[in-house]
């Protein structure tokens, strides 16, 4: 090992390196806590892992915009101290903070080019249409597919975008019909969990 390109890096992996020590500490919680917030699964119990798996919840174990929204909704409880505009900017801070301490996985960067679309659009008083979470999405796939092109073959990139877009897509299209059927609570939890198994689907059978 010839050591850290910079102050930053070195800072990034004692940071990291300090958090598995505690988190070891704790046992199996520990593990689980530190494969949610660093995406590291070194230390989490292989049967409750599986459990994730069989219940067709490992994307939680994995770093995605779940994590993001955990942030967004805490600074947003700030709203009524700062104001929105300030809050926005706090929600910005602690997401690129969590991004470097983290790590860019796709599916984080999906996430995060999402949330930042929106935020400047709100910042330059843009008033983004009903179907704003398209347009937020095929800006960040065009801005990630541009810069970061490495990306597209992974499959957390295809499935973190199959997803979400199955899930717009649902949400406007099917849930409507749903409505009908079901109270509106049940029916969109149904429209959009479709939705992203409809459009990841044919990516995994093709995958794996």
């Amino acid at each position: 090992f010839a050591g850290w390109k910079n102050g930053i890096c070195r800072l990034r992996a004692l940071s990291r390196l300090y958090l598995k020590r505690v988190l070891y500490a704790w046992g199996d919680a520990g593990g689980l806590l530190l494969a949610l917030v660093s995406g590291s699964r070194e230390y989490t119990d292989e049967k409750l892992a599986q459990a994730f798996q069989n219940a067709g919840l490992a994307h939680i174990l994995a770093l995605s915009g779940m994590h993001l929204s955990l942030f967004i909704s805490a600074a947003s409880f700030s709203k009524f101290l700062v104001g929105k505009k300030a809050a926005s900017v706090l929600s910005l801070i602690f997401m690129c903070a969590f991004m470097w301490f983290a790590g860019a996985s796709p599916s984080l960067v999906r996430a995060f080019l999402c949330v930042l679309v929106a935020l400047i659009a709100r910042f330059l008083f843009i008033e983004l249409s009903e179907k704003g979470s398209f347009d937020c999405l095929c800006a960040a796939f065009i801005a990630q597919t541009a810069f970061l092109h490495t990306d597209i073959h992974s499959a957390a990139f295809m499935l973190s975008y199959a997803a979400v877009l199955g899930i717009i897509v649902f949400e406007s299209a099917v849930c409507p019909y749903l409505y009908k059927l079901l109270p509106r609570a049940a029916a969109k939890v149904v429209g959009v969990s479709v939705g992203a198994w409809a459009f990841t689907a044919p990516i995994s059978i093709v995958l794996f």
